[in-house]
């Protein structure tokens, strides 16, 4: 679980810098994320040659719902008062 955690992390921030360096336009986030994890995933390779299923353990469908809990949490509205 710390691994799978720091593996996320690490796609998250990577996909914070595509983010930024593509303006910090919104409505890209999944092709932001994709490409994180993919970036991720090809360095995972490099280092050790068979990793890549290892490096996210996560699935599609829970890296689905966390970008979703995500953007929920980023973009409740605000209290009726």
């Amino acid at each position: 679980m710390e691994n799978e955690q720091r593996i996320l992390e690490h796609i998250r921030g990577r996909a914070y810098e595509l983010w930024e360096a593509n303006g910090c336009q919104q409505g890209n986030d999944m092709a932001h994320w994709i490409e994180a994890e993919r970036e991720v995933r090809v360095q995972g390779d490099k280092r050790r040659p068979g990793a890549a299923s290892a490096l996210v353990t996560a699935g599609w469908i829970n890296v689905a719902q966390k970008l979703a809990s995500e953007w929920l949490c980023l973009n409740r509205p605000a209290a009726i008062n």
